[in-house]
């Protein structure tokens, strides 16, 4: 248990452990932890404040991803070349064969490694140079809260890391090869060769280094995309809050916040059919309505409805009747309740706001 609450610090900036060896990747071999009360990421660089690791607190550290996984140096690539050939100085011609063979298998599959890496590069450096723009486009024509923006913030920290992992892996460097023209004037052929092939396979552990460059890009592309999900959700129900509030909240508060009661409620049973509906008491309220629009009594109207398909007959003449006696042009709010749980049942009711 504690060491998956360890992992998951390992996720957040503030309180958190981290593994130098692993450039702050938690596993489970990891071991000399270090804590910190708070970290950040810039590229290949990682800033540690207020951090203790072996009993030694430091208010400040920098680790740097070379200092834990650098490329090697063409004198490093030499020395080792030289203790290879020390190595193999007193095999037989046909072991000097095989460590060649071998040699050859292992380059190709460090090649190999490397294309990958660099076809996986290029997809997300397409990717995170188009998304950017049309995201603060997109965000541009919202009206964002403070969550949104401080996820935006996020957001934007997220993708500098990315651009700087993919800034590391586009500068030019150098590729070693060995050199063919000693090889050719030398005596001890299949030796030098191995010697050689050795030097080459020992150099492509610059392809280890780009995966790590792609396994922090990716790291990163899922924390992008968590925002942006976050954002997308934020948005949404923004819009559909928005959109409530235009077509529910606000008409009927436009009449509740007002410094009046409403005056009258009327409701129609518009579940009855045409000879019940217009009886002598529903004409009478609706000769009333007439009455006091002609006659400017009424300030606004407020009509609630829950009806069923069989109903909107009824419910449009009621409607077309208000509008047509409306001279004054008040506001005539609707708000549609949805359709009764009961299919039989069907109501319209008309709150009155008089001046």
């Amino acid at each position: 248990m504690l060491a998956v609450l360890i992992k998951i610090s390992s996720y957040f900036p503030i309180f958190s452990f981290t593994d130098d060896q692993h450039f702050g990747e938690v596993i489970k071999k990891s071991q000399d932890l270090r804590f910190s009360f708070f970290r950040t990421s810039f590229g290949i660089n990682k800033f540690y404040f207020l951090t203790i690791k072996n009993k030694c607190f430091k208010i400040f550290y920098k680790l740097n991803l070379y200092k834990v996984q650098s490329e090697p140096a063409q004198e490093e690539i030499e020395n080792k070349g030289k203790q290879y050939e020390e190595l193999i100085k007193d095999k037989s011609e046909d072991s000097i064969r095989l460590h060649i063979e071998v040699l050859k298998h292992k380059i190709s599959q460090s090649d190999a490694t490397t294309s990958r890496t660099f076809n996986k590069i290029l997809y997300y450096n397409a990717l995170y140079l188009v998304l950017l723009p049309f995201l603060i486009l997109w965000l541009k024509g919202q009206d964002t809260s403070f969550t949104q923006i401080l996820i935006f913030i996020v957001l934007i920290y997220v993708l500098i890391n990315i651009y700087l992992f993919l800034y590391q892996f586009l500068k030019v460097s150098s590729f070693y090869r060995f050199p063919f023209r000693e090889f050719k004037n030398n005596d001890s052929t299949p030796k030098q060769l191995a010697k050689f092939l050795y030097q080459e396979w020992y150099a492509s552990r610059k392809g280890v280094l780009y995966v790590t460059y792609v396994k922090n890009i990716e790291k990163y592309a899922g924390y992008s995309m968590l925002c942006m999900g976050f954002l997308v959700c934020l948005l949404l129900s923004n819009n559909i809050k928005t959109f409530i509030d235009d077509k529910i909240v606000k008409p009927y508060t436009a009449i509740k916040g007002s410094s009046k009661i409403i005056d009258e409620k009327i409701i129609f049973d518009l579940s009855l059919d045409e000879k019940e509906f217009f009886n002598k008491n529903n004409l009478y309220k609706l000769n009333n309505l007439k009455e006091e629009l002609l006659n400017g009594q009424i300030k606004q109207i407020l009509i609630l409805s829950s009806e069923t398909k069989l109903a909107r007959g009824k419910y449009k003449k009621i409607f077309d009747l208000l509008q047509l006696y409306n001279l004054r042009k008040i506001p005539i709010n609707q708000v549609d309740l949805g359709t009764s749980l009961d299919k039989k049942q069907s109501h319209m009711t008309i709150l009155i706001l008089r001046r």
